[in-house]
């Protein structure tokens, strides 16, 4: 398990902001927890995952239903990743 950080750019925050509960949802099925930091200013957020499975994700950001999941959020590619150096 890993901590590490997801980064995008979100068309209209409000309406991304609105889908927490399906964020929630999906995030549950790779991490323990998550936490989201909002650039109010540029419409950007990363999204700090605690204990997650890093390979899970990336098999799952790289379906076609990820990607319809993302365009129906309004998240504006790249999504990019950091992980925390411990």
């Amino acid at each position: 398990m890993a901590n590490f950080i997801l980064s995008h750019a979100v068309k209209d925050l409000d309406h991304w902001l609105a889908l927490s509960d399906q964020r929630i949802a999906l995030f549950s099925t790779f991490c323990d927890s998550h936490s989201v930091f909002i650039d109010q200013e540029q419409n950007h957020v990363c999204l700090l995952i605690e204990d997650g499975d890093l390979e899970k994700f990336r098999e799952l950001h790289a379906s076609e239903e990820a990607a319809a999941n993302r365009a129906r959020a309004g998240v504006v590619d790249p999504v990019k990743i950091c992980v925390v150096e411990d």
